[in-house]
């Protein structure tokens, strides 16, 4: 009997290999059998490999090995095993920068893949099966449809650039064109970078941390009326009458649409762009969108959903899944600017919104009094304190509405709404991951999941809006 033929998995190694899933960022997995740089047997060893598809045979090049999985990169895909939902990235500078990950993938495919993946990882992390799931809904327009621009500034070689950065690094690519922003936005952020080497404000150098312009962020509301422009910069060193005169002029001269300039102050080094410190140098501070028939002020730091379209979506969807009606006493956890709260508050009894930033809860309660909505009340706190308060003062919610960043859900906001017994839940997640993790705890706490929505507020990226609705048929009515 001949001796199976066993490939040598170490990096720099090529192999050939079928891809059979994806992960939940989109990258192909491929498993294998082979054998280590210690001659020990490897049997269905995983490969992780970015660009490549379902079902497509491809021969790649080994980049990292750890003791239960590598990453791989990708040399050629077999023609005939081509997946028929790959297409052709419309962007030159895909997949070198780091701004989308599924564009090789046509956007019928990459609904397919959200879908799917959506329901795997809840099956897998959370072990949750037999659930329901309603067709994701996708975007009638998946290209240019980013409200929010945050653009990296560096220097390098006293030369200051601007782009996005490239996948896996900090090295940039620089910006001439992005496909998931508005062009407007696009051509704002290069104007304002150049006006600061006009003036001759430097791009920051993180490795010696020497410089200032550290990010430029645009914000737009959805009929491009009103723009907001966020320089981050690492000090104030720089400003003065003179330069704030100028930049000013430059700016709306150029841009009339531009309502509002902000300089943020970040002096740390790391990932996280807004500082706590900004100064207001022209206009009010913030802009004024409309999302699903309600005006909302949005400033520098407060969180909005960056694609208006879906958002509209996003919220009818969910509040249609809960069946709200005039008796409901709703707490919108996460509430942010009042959003999805403010929304919800013609058809329930009352509305209570907590969210940490205080900026967004004084836009918050301007956007109450901005629509005339006097059955919802914003506080700023963190969730979980809060709530228990709430809870405390003899407040009964029959329905919460968490929306949590990507970490998910504090651990004691779980237990504030299994221990209260708060009758439904609708979770809006932006990480299937953590919402797994989340709906595992419920699930085990008496709440039964009857629906699972998707929504894609992010065509070309692997990210997607999950929305649950849970209930607990022992909880209170009232």
């Amino acid at each position: 009997m001949t001796e199976e033929y066993l490939p040598l998995l170490e990096v720099g190694k090529t192999i050939r290999i079928d891809i059979t899933s994806y992960t939940h960022e989109g990258l192909g997995v491929g498993k294998i059998n082979g054998i280590n740089n210690k001659e020990e047997k490897l049997e269905n060893f995983p490969f992780f490999i970015f660009g490549v598809m379902l079902n497509e045979r491809c021969l790649v090049k080994i980049t990292k090995m750890t003791k239960t999985f590598g990453y791989a990169e990708v040399e050629k895909i077999y023609y005939e095993t081509t997946n028929p939902n790959r297409v052709i990235p419309m962007c030159e500078s895909y997949p070198k920068c780091g701004g989308c990950n599924i564009m090789h993938m046509a956007y019928s495919g990459q609904k397919t893949f959200k879908q799917e993946m959506i329901k795997s990882t809840l099956e897998k992390l959370g072990g949750l099966t037999d659930l329901v799931y309603h067709p994701l809904i996708g975007a009638d327009n998946p290209t240019l449809y980013r409200n929010k621009v945050q653009v990296p500034v560096n220097s390098v070689f006293n030369k200051t650039r601007l782009g996005f950065y490239e996948r896996d690094s900090h090295n940039i690519v620089s910006l001439t064109k992005c496909y998931i922003q508005s062009e407007l936005s696009t051509a704002l952020v290069i104007f304002v970078k150049n006006i600061f080497t006009e003036l001759g404000v430097m791009g920051y150098n993180e490795k010696y941390d020497e410089g200032i312009l550290k990010h430029i962020l645009i914000r737009k509301n959805h009929d491009e009326s009103e723009f907001m422009v966020i320089p981050v910069v690492k000090n104030l060193s720089f400003l003065n009458k003179d330069f704030t005169d100028k930049l000013i002029s430059k700016i709306i001269n150029k841009f009339k649409m531009v309502k509002t300039i902000v300089l943020n102050v970040n002096p740390k080094k790391g990932n996280t762009i807004l500082g706590d410190e900004q100064k207001i140098i022209y206009g009010k501070g913030y802009i004024t969108d409309k999302l699903c028939g309600l005006l909302f002020n949005i400033s520098a730091k407060s969180f909005y959903q960056v694609n208006h379209e879906q958002t509209e979506k996003l919220y009818n969807r969910a509040l249609e899944l809960a069946n709200l009606t005039k008796d409901d006493i709703l707490i919108d956890a996460y509430c942010g600017i009042g959003t999805i709260g403010l929304i919800a508050s013609k058809k329930v009894k009352e509305v209570y919104g907590v969210e940490i930033i205080n900026d967004a809860v004084i836009n918050a309660k301007e956007n109450a009094k901005l629509n005339n909505i006097v059955n919802a009340k914003f506080v700023c706190n963190t969730s979980e304190d809060q709530i228990q308060k709430w809870l405390d003062e003899g407040i009964k919610p029959s329905i919460i509405v968490v929306d949590p960043p990507r970490k998910g859900c504090d651990e004691t906001l779980l237990d504030s709404i299994i221990n209260s017994k708060i009758k439904k839940v609708l979770y809006i997640s932006c990480n299937p991951a953590t919402l797994a993790r989340d709906l595992r705890i419920l699930v085990d706490h008496d709440y039964q999941i009857t629906d699972v929505q998707g929504v894609d507020l992010f065509p070309q990226t692997s990210h997607v809006e999950t929305v649950c609705l849970l209930t607990n048929q022992a909880g209170n009515n009232k």
